[in-house]
């Protein structure tokens, strides 16, 4: 288990990860740093508690999207469109999606 300061704090405020989420859909093809690193911080907070941490997560994709008039996943759907352009961000998009279905049972 991956332990950070102040999980429980961004569990409790489910506005961070929203945050998270419309920073990788605004700056997808301009920041590559950026972007990674909130897909990184992503996946540590899934990790932190699958089981909860991943409906969190899903409702604040839908969330994000719904107020922006875009297909729910459009964020992570934009790196995966550009391929392995950008390897890093394309691995840790399709990692967080699987640990994301895994743990809601979407095969």
């Amino acid at each position: 288990m991956v332990y950070v300061d102040g999980m429980q704090g961004i569990i409790k405020h489910p506005r961070t990860i929203q945050w998270l989420y419309v920073l990788i859909t605004k700056y997808g093809n301009r920041s590559i740093m950026l972007v990674k690193g909130c897909l990184e911080l992503l996946l540590v907070f899934i990790n932190y508690k699958e089981d909860t941490n991943s409906h969190l997560v899903v409702k604040a994709v839908f969330s994000v999207d719904a107020k922006h008039g875009k297909t729910p996943w459009s964020g992570f759907m934009a790196i995966l469109k550009e391929g392995t352009s950008n390897a890093e961000s394309f691995l840790y998009s399709i990692t967080l999606i699987n640990r994301i279905c895994v743990t809601l049972n979407l095969k």
